[in-house]
């Protein structure tokens, strides 16, 4: 059965078997059987023996059960956090026919492995499975998908994730410190409402001659990365843009990241934007970056 930790369109799935999905599926079965101990959902270990490999301890605790009660709700992790926790379960993990149903159920543009684990019924002892449930899949899209939300340094370089807002570029301290312009330049981008649903990517990607950040990142001569089913790339700013809403991006890839330089002391700047009123999308933008060498030219 494949599940999913986010809102089902239909309610329950309807099982998959394992046959047809799998190249191997007695290999799993297998694994089942090597891979206890199986507690309940309610975290009731099975047996005392070690669960450390089977999944997290922390909500565990023992009690007696009798050795031939085995019942529909047993169940084992396999891979947490997309962590394999057994041998064997990254082709799980990584089988695309999962990944297709997964992308299908939750309506994704992406889908991240998360969790492997088994729902095991016995009726009797020595009988083998009756079913495996196999394993689960985080649905994301452009709105939560992970790790593309933060802002980080290293060395002489800041890296921003696509989906950061105006508001988080605002509020950063990564940013008033290393690259002050970007939180000076998000108070002139539309209203509050506007600055805390609209993206860094988002913006970049839609290429808006009048928008701040295309401004800012050819002002910079920064880099995004964009991944698609090919692979990631990385595209310099001056071959991204290339024309008013038209970009390098291809139909099928995403912006990821968003690469930019950080300077030294001496640098400075200078960001002026004419709109007709306040929050208006400007009729004239410029930011102006130079270093001050030593012997005072620019």
């Amino acid at each position: 059965m494949m599940t999913t930790s986010v809102e089902r369109p239909n309610g329950c799935l309807s099982p998959v078997l394992l046959d047809p999905v799998l190249d191997d599926p007695e290999s799993t079965r297998d694994m089942a059987q090597r891979n206890g101990p199986y507690f309940m959902p309610a975290r009731y270990l099975v047996s005392d023996a070690s669960a450390e490999s089977a999944g997290d301890n922390s909500k565990q605790r023992n009690v007696e059960v009798p050795d031939y009660l085995i019942g529909p709700t047993w169940r084992g992790d396999w891979a947490v956090g997309a962590r394999p926790l057994v041998d064997g379960v990254d082709r799980i993990l990584e089988h695309q026919g999962f990944a297709e149903a997964a992308r299908t159920i939750c309506d994704a543009e992406v889908v991240v492995p998360e969790q492997v684990y088994v729902n095991l019924s016995t009726p009797m002892p020595g009988q083998g499975f009756s079913h495996t449930d196999l394993p689960e899949f985080i649905g994301i899209d452009r709105a939560n998908v992970p790790g593309l939300a933060n802002i980080e340094q290293s060395a002489d370089v800041v890296t921003i994730g696509a989906r950061t807002t105006h508001a988080e570029i605002a509020a950063s301290p990564i940013l008033q410190k290393a690259l002050p312009m970007l939180p000076f330049m998000a108070q002139y981008i539309g209203h509050a409402a506007i600055r805390q649903r609209g993206t860094f990517g988002g913006s970049l990607a839609n290429a808006d001659p009048a928008s701040e950040w295309p401004c800012a990142l050819l002002a910079l001569d920064g880099r995004v990365q964009a991944i698609s089913p090919r692979g990631e790339r990385t595209i310099p700013s001056h071959d991204l843009f290339r024309s008013y809403f038209t970009t390098a991006l291809e139909p099928d890839e995403i912006l990821t990241r968003v690469v930019l330089p950080v300077h030294g002391a001496g640098h400075n700047w200078s960001f002026q934007e004419v709109a007709r009123q306040s929050g208006a999308f400007g009729l004239v933008l410029v930011l102006a970056c130079g270093t001050l060498s030593s012997d005072g030219t620019v």
